[in-house]
């Protein structure tokens, strides 16, 4: 089994946004769900919220929606990409409802951390930390037999990136849902 770093496909398709405004005019302002990286549940709160899809300033190629992409901590998906992928990932996460441009769209919260299974190899795993500023991830390792049946998770190391299993992978190859790249490099470091 291979673990790869999700990451949306900017340079093909449209990047996601809902606005910060948007989001206190329906959650409240305590809520924070565009900068909380730690996954908590929403879905008691949930006042579905607008979202739109744009063409990113450094990738003006960007014409497609995707079916399914990344938005701060989440997964954006369409309803071919919901349809397709609901009874796999419900268990381990929460779906949220988003309107974008007339259609229904679902944001996807992935509950699952690695760190809460054992399944972070802590001796090969370290952060970069320069001056008291968190910079990132120099390494991360996983223990993939501690993640069998676990399809997207993250770590209490970065809590930013949504990691996944082959399985996953495997998935969104079989359904054909775009936008999304599966990264070998885990840490994000170019």
């Amino acid at each position: 089994m291979s673990i790869y770093r999700l990451q949306a496909d900017a340079e093909k398709f449209m990047s996601f946004y809902i606005d910060n405004d948007e989001l206190s005019y329906k959650m409240g302002e305590d809520v924070m769900l565009h900068i909380n990286p730690v996954p908590e549940k929403y879905n008691k709160i949930w006042n579905t919220p607008d979202g739109c899809f744009y063409k990113p300033d450094d990738f003006k190629d960007a014409e497609n929606i995707p079916d399914i992409t990344i938005w701060a901590y989440y997964l954006i998906l369409n309803e071919k990409a919901y349809n397709k992928l609901y009874k796999v990932l419900e268990p381990q996460g929460e779906f949220l409802s988003v309107n974008c441009e007339g259609y229904s769209y679902y944001i996807y919260n992935p509950l699952v951390i690695a760190d809460e299974m054992n399944a972070v190899n802590t001796e090969k795993t370290s952060k970069n930390v320069v001056d008291g500023v968190y910079l990132g991830l120099n390494s991360i390792e996983f223990k993939e037999e501690k993640l069998t049946g676990i399809l997207l998770f993250k770590t209490a190391y970065d809590f930013n990136p949504i990691f996944c299993t082959e399985k996953f992978k495997d998935i969104v190859k079989q359904n054909n849902l775009d936008g999304l790249l599966f990264k070998e490099n885990l840490e994000g470091i170019v």
